[in-house]
């Protein structure tokens, strides 16, 4: 008897072939390693900047944040090669004669853990710039715990046929991202409102550098709307033509507005010599 890593659960399911095509492969590896690259980097220039200021916590907790899903996301893109390569969506990897691994199921589970996580980075960093804890704090960081046992649970079934009848969480998982998300987004509202845009005013090209963190803000919130229809599209893709098509756009406006988002956040908190030639002295 074959066991199933890392839920046994999972071989009841049945794998989905890829469904992009070469030309829609092609398309997603392409985006994909341009986010990358820019999350990767942006999260170290974050925490390099952090180390010569370590006053400045916000660089801190963005580095780690931005890492966090870098990271996770990195296992997600090697999975969707893997997928491609194998024309499975479990991307089935046999671990000696009596043990079978479902890679890219799991990747998504941690790519989805990595966004709770980071979500959570930035509203504890609000927490802690504004320096005070309300109820309203515990209740997000409950739904946090909540959202993140969600999104690692099996029966998510990720990339994959669920048994007939079997539950799936997806749309509650979902609902936790986009809550979290929103509260996540506001609470870095309200602290960059109260005392970080005060701060930020007081140096060189002040209002510039709050308008760069604003929009960045706009984007992340922009994410947390993309990330419904990203997967509902996801479940379709296999199903009707359109959505592939369709598919492929969300991903692409999903991934440009992270990417974009730790450019301009990284832009308007540190102010390197490079932004000011771009957005002005």
């Amino acid at each position: 008897m074959t066991l199933t890593l890392p839920w046994p659960m999972w071989a009841n399911a049945q794998p989905r072939p890829y469904p992009y095509g070469t030309w829609g492969f092609l398309a997603m590896l392409i985006i994909g390693i341009v986010y990358l690259t820019i999350m990767w980097i942006a999260g170290l220039l974050f925490l390099r900047t952090y180390r010569t200021f370590p006053q400045r916590v916000e660089y801190k907790y963005f580095g780690i944040a931005i890492l966090t899903v870098a990271f996770f996301d990195s296992i997600h893109v090697l999975g969707d090669i893997l997928f491609y390569l194998t024309n499975d969506s479990r991307v089935l990897i046999q671990l000696g004669a009596d043990v079978a691994f479902y890679l890219y199921p799991t990747a998504t589970s941690l790519s989805v853990t990595g966004v709770f996580i980071a979500f959570s980075l930035i509203y504890a960093y609000s927490v802690h710039k504004l320096g005070e804890i309300k109820p309203i704090d515990y209740i997000f960081y409950t739904l946090s715990i909540v959202g993140i046992a969600l999104g690692l649970n099996p029966y998510n079934w990720w990339h994959m046929i669920r048994p007939e009848g079997a539950f799936d969480t997806k749309p509650i998982t979902g609902i936790f991202l986009l809550i979290v998300g929103i509260m996540s987004v506001h609470k870095f509202y309200v602290s960059l409102k109260a005392k970080l845009g005060p701060e930020l005013e007081k140096l060189p090209a002040g209002a510039k550098r709050i308008k760069l963190v604003t929009i960045a803000l706009v984007l992340l919130l922009l994410l947390v709307f993309l990330m419904m229809p990203h997967g509902i599209l996801a479940a379709l893709a296999t199903q009707v033509e359109w959505a592939k098509i369709a598919m492929i756009i969300v991903t692409y406006a999903k991934l440009l507005s992270l990417a974009t988002s730790a450019i301009l956040l990284y832009s308007g908190l540190v102010w390197p010599n490079w932004a000011q030639r771009i957005f002005g002295p």
